[in-house]
């Protein structure tokens, strides 16, 4: 092979390389790199949301607020449809349903008992830390289309459940996640606010208990002290009417003392007998209940309640030495949330230190009728021995008198003081007699509606 001419001036230099194309793979792995910085700025936003709605959560103290607050929280979250906060007892019942729908409005539903017993097998499916997926048909209208179900824990109590609608294409798993983490969180929330709520619940009944039993009730008779009996547990039970019944009836029937709240004017006439269960049972459990005004379509007490809208009830017996000595009815209109534990263990509390000061009452009653019959028995034996007997001698000195007197005028005048005399012993003899016979009128008087 012949070698190329030289250049006149050096070696002719070769030809530059062609530029090589990127390669295909490079935009990928740039994309991907894009791809993977936005996916994780998005997770790194829906942390720190989550962390802002579980602290906003975790320091919210009243329960109403925090219920909304639980579901506004999950909406933030996730993009959810609608979403609804069933709130539970120790037994596992729904007390409240607290609902987020499409207008973006969070509030408390009414609580239909047969819509309340409808949810609580599909809600006994959501455990702590796992969502269960309902179908179609598991829960009653308007959640029957189906959807997931959160537990809301404390440890391993279910304290609430969680029922969110599912968007279009369901929930991601990060989406669940998300949820789960924000039940943990909340359901911490609910058991320090309950702690919370209880504690100042407790505070408030024996704070009442112990000015009642202390100071109030020892300067009022027992009709009074009823009322004011009354007017405290409906304050602090939050009871739109509260009835209170002491024996008076016949064959030992309850007659209405006091009626307090929405319409209870119509209570006024309901007697109960003690065969009524509303009395029956509160007699054979020697304590107080929780009852529902439709639970019982025989008692009289409870077909009364629920004719008023009246839906739980709390049942609380009186008992002293001799005794049931009356019933204490507290009840809120129907769809309000259930009477708890709480209430009902701090009403016995309460009741039982009202017990104790209507026995010192009607022992002071008894004392004070004591001590009016000895006045009386002292009076009457006073006139009887002192006046009744000086106007007895007087009488005797102003015949002996007339007789020896010869004007026929002064014997006249003398008699005359004689009759006068007799006149008054016998009125005085009535009056002692009355003293001895009548006895002080000190028994309770029915109090009507206030």
């Amino acid at each position: 092979m012949t070698a190329p001419p030289s250049s006149p001036t050096g070696p002719v230099p070769a030809a530059p390389a062609a530029t090589a194309a990127p390669a295909p793979a490079y935009a990928q792995v740039v994309g991907q790199i894009v791809d993977r910085y936005a996916e994780a700025s998005a997770t790194t936003s829906r942390l720190r949301l989550l962390l802002r709605e579980s602290a906003a959560v975790v320091e919210e103290l009243s329960l109403p607020s925090l219920h909304r607050r639980v579901v506004e929280a999950a909406h933030q979250l996730v993009a959810l449809p609608a979403a609804t906060l069933a709130v539970l007892d120790g037994d596992g019942a729904v007390v409240q349903l607290v609902q987020r729908d499409a207008d973006e409005v969070v509030g408390c539903l009414p609580l239909d008992p047969a819509v309340a017993a409808g949810l609580a097998p599909g809600l006994g499916a959501a455990a702590p830390g796992h969502p269960a997926r309902l179908a179609a048909g598991t829960l009653p209208a308007p959640w029957s289309d189906g959807g997931t179900a959160i537990a809301v824990h404390h440890r391993r109590d279910v304290l609430a459940v969680l029922l969110v609608a599912e968007p279009d294409g369901g929930l991601a798993a990060d989406d669940e996640d998300l949820l789960l983490v924000l039940a943990a969180s909340a359901g911490t929330a609910l058991e320090n606010a309950r702690l919370y709520e209880e504690a100042r619940r407790r505070q408030e009944w024996l704070q009442e208990a112990a000015e009642l039993s202390s100071g109030t009730l020892a300067v009022v008779s027992e009709a009074e002290a009823v009322v004011l009996v009354a007017r405290s547990v409906q304050k602090l039970a939050d009871a739109e009417l509260v009835a209170a019944w002491v024996p008076g009836g016949p064959d030992g029937a309850l007659v209405p003392a006091a009626t307090l709240g929405d319409r209870a004017e119509a209570l006024g006439a309901a007697v109960l007998h003690r065969d009524d269960p509303l009395v029956a049972d509160a007699l054979a459990a020697g304590r107080g209940a929780r009852r529902d005004a439709v639970d019982q379509p025989a008692s009289a007490g409870l077909a009364a309640l629920a004719g008023l809208d009246v839906g739980p009830v709390l049942v609380l017996p009186v008992t002293g030495g001799s005794g049931l000595t009356g019933l204490l009815v507290a009840g809120r209109h129907a769809g309000r949330p259930p009477f708890g534990d709480v209430d009902l263990d701090m009403a016995e509390t309460f009741v039982g230190h009202v017990a104790m000061a209507l026995e010192l009452i009607r022992a002071r009653a008894a004392h004070e009728r004591v001590a009016q019959l000895e006045d009386r028995e002292r009076i009457a034996r006073d006139l009887h021995e002192h006046v009744a007997s000086w106007l007895l001698a007087t009488s005797l000195t102003v015949q002996r008198a007339a007789g020896a007197s010869r004007e026929l005028t002064v014997r006249r005048l003398l008699h005359e003081v004689v009759g006068d005399i007799d006149v008054t012993l016998r009125r005085l003899r009535d009056s002692i007699f009355q003293l001895g016979a009548e006895q002080p009128d000190t028994a309770p008087r029915r109090t009507g509606p206030a």
